[in-house]
């Protein structure tokens, strides 16, 4: 039933399409003027009983007596899609990019990216994705799909070069999204002992996103690193402030080296009325997704079900922020 809505919206803006195109032709094309709108709505029908096999068959049969309709071969492509026969679906939306209406090439070549993300092809879906994005009716659409193709094939570098072609909009409601692209180059960069790439992708990432627990987080690492202990305490401070649910999991590796004193002077500063309580006090140390509601034993910055960044929280704990 998740997948209803959609359909009906589909089908209903081809009745109204039908419906029309019967009232046009009423005079010319008698014969027609019973079938046709009929034919919509036998389809409506078999998609609101969830009969997808004969609402299939419908559509198929309205698409080849009048081929000229490009949304009736839309519409069959888009259910193909749905009951995964992808192949079919594809077959369906070459055929329509073959189509002398450059409107109609152009939504077919983004059916066609959709296909192929259905599939799990995503090489194929990002060449068809970026030929979209040259077009001016899909790209907000093309462009937060290939973000996904990016993230998917772990590139944050092309991740972010998509996220700067976004128009302003998008890119400031996805500057966090931006900032923790640029942690991920930071970790890499890490890894490969880069310090000085680091210091520069974090600090583009706090102007993406100024309160990023993950760019203070890294930063602490930095400065382990680099051996300045209190700076590095000074950073963990950072991040257990601005995130406070992030103490359950990361309060062992900031606490790291120092000695009673040094603890319990770390543990006064970032404690308040609303800390939260260490790992072994929360439920079994889980995690959920406050997006999706996946549960997860291991903390992740980004959730594996529905891929939104930032949504894990500890399971039963209400996260709230500590002054200071």
């Amino acid at each position: 039933m998740t997948e209803l809505p959609p359909l009906l919206l589909l089908l209903l803006a081809f009745v109204a399409v039908g419906t029309t195109a019967w009232f046009l032709g009423r005079r010319s094309v008698p014969v027609r003027r019973v079938r046709l709108p009929r034919d919509y709505l036998s389809a409506l029908d078999h998609l609101v009983n969830e009969r997808f096999d004969l609402a299939t068959e419908v559509i198929e049969r309205l698409a080849a007596t009048r081929s000229e309709q490009a949304d009736i071969q839309f519409a069959l492509g888009s259910l193909f899609r749905r009951r995964g026969e992808v192949a079919r679906a594809s077959a369906v939306h070459e055929r329509l990019r073959e189509s002398s209406v450059a409107a109609v090439r152009e939504q077919a070549t983004f059916e066609l990216a959709l296909d192929y993300l259905a599939a799990g092809l995503l090489d194929r879906a990002e060449r068809y994705l970026e030929e979209c994005a040259a077009s001016k009716a899909h790209r907000e659409r093309a462009l937060d799909r290939l973000a996904w193709v990016y993230e998917q094939q772990r590139d944050f570098s092309g991740a972010l070069r998509i996220w700067h072609e976004m128009p302003g909009e998008m890119r400031a409601a996805r500057a966090g999204t931006a900032a923790h692209y640029l942690c991920e180059l930071a970790e890499q960069a890490l890894l490969q002992g880069e310090l000085d790439r680091v210091r520069t992708l974090l600090a583009e990432a706090r102007s993406h996103d100024p309160d990023s627990a993950r760019a203070s987080l890294l930063a602490a690492r930095v400065a382990r690193r680099t051996g300045t202990p209190d700076e590095a305490r000074m950073a963990w401070r950072q991040v257990f402030l601005a995130r406070p649910m992030l103490q359950a999991v990361f309060m062992d590796e900031a606490l790291a080296g120092a000695d009673a004193q040094q603890r319990r002077e770390f543990l006064a500063a970032v404690s308040g009325p609303h800390a939260l309580r260490r790992a072994a006090d929360t439920v079994a140390g889980r995690f959920r997704c406050g997006s999706c509601g996946l549960e997860s034993v291991a903390w992740q910055w980004r959730c594996p079900s529905c891929r939104n960044w930032d949504t894990l929280a500890i399971a039963g704990v209400s996260e709230q922020r500590v002054s200071g």
